[in-house]
Order: C-alpha cells, then structure tokens, then sequence
C-alpha cells in the first residue's frame, strides 16, 4: 500500500511510514497506514476523533520530550481536540507519542 492523498490536505506515505502535515486529518494517515506503521504528525491542531484499530505508533511533533520538563513552545505541539474524545483505540500494542 503507498500513496498520497492531497487537495486541501496532504498526507504522504507508504504501508510503513505516513506522514501528516496539517491541515490533513490524522484519521487520512490511519487508514493508508499499514498494520505496524508509524504516523508523523507535524504540529497544529487537529479536530477530530481519530479511530485507531491497528497496531501503530503516532509520533506528535515533539515525540520523545519529557512533557514534563522538555516542552516549553506550545507552537511546536502536536494537538488532538476532537469532540467527544481525540482517540478511540481498539488496536492492539497502539503507540501514542
């Protein structure tokens, strides 16, 4: 599975790695992710409730910072405001980051 879905939104890939620039919606990453893919989100907000029923890893644009202590530009952040909810998860092993 590989392509590129785009228009008012763009988000490119193949089964193993998709990537999402905003304004797509992440769900457009999920469903041309393959099974174990990882999805790069780069940074913005994004409404909407994402269904995730695969495994795969969702890296924000600040994966791998303490959250804690690492993330002090609120521009730079990945974020899911869906109505409802951001995630609904039934995938098995699912990574968010």
């Amino acid at each position: 599975v590989s392509g590129t879905a785009t228009g008012s939104f763009n988000v490119t890939g193949d089964a193993a790695t998709v990537n999402v620039t905003s304004p797509a919606r992440i769900q457009q990453g999920v469903d041309l992710a393959g099974t174990g893919a990882t999805i790069n989100v780069t940074a913005g907000t994004y409404t909407e409730l994402v269904t995730v029923n695969k495994t795969l890893t969702l890296l924000g644009a600040q994966a791998g910072i303490d959250a804690r202590t690492g993330r002090t530009n609120p521009a730079a952040e990945t974020i899911v405001n869906g109505p409802g909810g951001s995630f609904s998860i039934s995938g098995n092993n699912v990574v968010l980051d």
